[in-house]
């Protein structure tokens, strides 16, 4: 049996860095905060197409009516109703997230994505959910959310995200301190 050689490893210097000449470049020390946060209020207000005006008029809808709903028009065939999610919602999700204990974050995210569409959904064309609140409203939301075409879907997850994006503005710290 013949005995093998080692394998050689050849330690180089990192780049930058020959025979101990030059000083390894410094690491930054700023860190950069997520582009949203630079923004200022009114630029994130213009970004997703809303004034001033259009928030105040949702959180006073939140604070009156304990809900607020939007009308969104896809491609000029559907129509579709999203109505802001409350405290049960989550807790419903919630749960589901602790019974199915999903063991990838994809499938987390699906989970999420489809459980907040059908939570939030009251109307797609002329089909009516009507009241996600109720469990068994919730379920036939969900089973219709789950036969929609992935590209129906995705383009629905875009509108309740801008959806949501509207609800998170109207009940920042920027906007709630000016009501």
């Amino acid at each position: 049996m013949a005995v093998r050689d080692k394998p050689q490893f050849v330690v180089s210097d990192p780049p930058g860095i020959k025979d101990g000449s030059e000083e390894p470049p410094e690491a930054p020390t700023e860190r950069k905060e997520p582009e949203s946060e630079d923004k200022p209020f009114s630029a994130r207000l213009e970004e997703v197409g809303v004034t001033k005006e259009d928030l105040e008029a949702i959180l006073d809808s939140l604070l009156t009516k304990g809900r607020y709903t939007r009308e969104y028009d896809i491609a000029g065939k559907i129509k579709v109703v999203f109505r802001a999610r409350d405290g049960d919602d989550g807790e419903r999700l919630r749960s589901r997230l602790d019974e199915e204990a999903p063991r990838y974050t994809i499938t987390q995210q699906e989970l999420i994505a489809k459980y907040n569409l059908a939570s939030s959904l009251m109307r797609y064309g002329e089909t009516k959910f009507m009241d996600v609140k109720n469990d068994k409203d919730f379920e036939t939301a969900l089973a219709y959310v789950n036969k929609l075409p992935g590209a129906v879907l995705n383009i629905l997850l875009q509108r309740l995200f801008h959806f949501d994006s509207l609800v998170l503005l109207a009940t920042s710290v920027e906007n709630v301190g000016n009501f």
